[in-house]
């Protein structure tokens, strides 16, 4: 906005004016947007967590965005003890603070630069420290922008922040298989710590061969948008049935468009119950049960530091041939034991869970990992 002075007879009336950009575009002719104002050079990430569970290097890239023409400087990284951080991936000349240099020459250009951490031998969690040195002030922003034509177009300058985490997980499956569904992170986060990752598409689920996949997981809302998994139901209950842990991931259910698929081998509902306080306490209900035992030990401890929620659409109106791995509930509100349910079939294990994986791997929860490896690893 800029400040106006309107001066009518004597009075003065100070104003606040929108500032905007305008242009002409070709096919929709003249358009306006907010004047975005931003640093000589913004610092963008893929991700917002590095999770490693040995102790090999990792490589990591960042772009940098140029705000402004011929802008240099240098991208400065720091690490905290027991981390490490080097510019190649020779471990001798690792150090605490890498400095690398970029130069852009034209606005909005962008330069990717490659850098390696070197995670600790023991449990940790960290911060690595992003910053931009040009002409000797230092810049810690980022570059989001949001652009649809049913809205404004929004242009947000997000912290540089990426985490460290060093993850105490054991696993013993190599090769897992993924369902696609609305989109989440967690294939890439399980090839962080060791998996082997296969996407499947609906041509090799209809033809069954799925015993090579020591487990398989659908990605969040996978039956809601893909109304053919519901068709290839006899497929994976055979999976199941053979030896295979199938693990659904939340599906939604609503009163605009009911949840009408038949997902287990055993009746359930989906409910729109859901967890909203990341920090609500998790009852642990068969502390014995063999997903929280192998080959990682889960404790309340596994639950600390979860993001934004702990569990959506649950199930509920299970049959009793389900087991319920935890109760949970709100502050003031009745417990609820459908984020996890666990039914045996055959020779293998089908779960349903509404616990947001797809928030806390991402963001780097160890706990998360842990519990998710055990699922997978159930009677491995």
């Amino acid at each position: 906005e800029m400040k106006v002075d309107l001066k009518i007879y004597d009075q003065i009336l100070r104003l606040k004016v929108p500032v905007n950009y305008k242009w002409t575009h070709p096919e929709k002719g003249e358009l306006l947007r907010n004047l975005v104002i931003t640093p000589p050079a913004m610092i963008n990430i893929l991700s917002k967590a590095i999770v490693c569970h040995d102790t090999l290097a990792k490589n990591v890239k960042v772009s940098i965005k140029a705000g402004k023409d011929n802008v240099s400087g240098i991208l400065k990284i720091s690490s905290e003890s027991p981390w490490k951080v080097s510019s190649s991936e020779a471990k001798n000349v690792a150090t605490n603070v890498v400095e690398i240099p970029f130069t852009l020459h034209k606005k909005w250009a962008e330069q990717d630069v490659n850098f390696w951490v070197y995670p600790p031998n023991q449990s940790s969690q960290n911060k690595l420290k992003l910053e931009l040195i040009i002409e000797g002030k230092s810049y810690t922003l980022g570059f989001k922008e949001i652009s649809y034509d049913h809205i404004p177009t929004q242009v947000t300058f997000p912290e540089a922040n990426l985490s460290l985490v060093k993850v105490d997980v054991k696993r013993i499956s190599k090769k897992i298989g993924y369902i696609p569904g609305a989109g989440d992170d967690i294939p890439l986060a399980l090839k962080e710590i060791g998996y082997e990752v296969v996407s499947l598409t609906d041509e090799q689920i209809k033809l069954g061969n799925l015993n090579q996949f020591e487990a398989i997981i659908t990605g969040v809302r996978a039956y809601n948008v893909n109304e053919n998994l519901s068709l290839y139901k006899s497929q994976l209950m055979q999976y199941i049935e053979k030896g295979g842990n199938l693990i659904v991931q939340y599906n939604t259910n609503s009163f605009a468009g009911p949840f009408k698929g038949d997902i287990g081998p055993y009746p359930f509902k989906i409910t729109r119950e859901r967890i909203t306080d990341e920090n609500a306490k998790v009852n642990i209900e068969i502390p014995e049960h063999p997903v929280l035992t192998k080959p990682n030990l889960i404790s309340e401890e596994d639950f600390t530091h979860w993001v934004q929620e702990r569990s959506i659409y649950q199930a509920g109106e299970m049959d009793a041939k389900y087991t319920n791995i935890f109760s949970m509930a709100d502050p003031n509100s009745k417990p609820s034991r459908g984020s996890l349910i666990i039914g045996k079939y055959g020779k293998g294990n089908f779960f349903y869970t509404g616990l947001v994986f797809f928030r806390q791997l991402p963001a780097g929860v160890p706990g998360a990992y842990r519990l998710l490896v055990n699922m997978i690893e159930l009677d491995k």
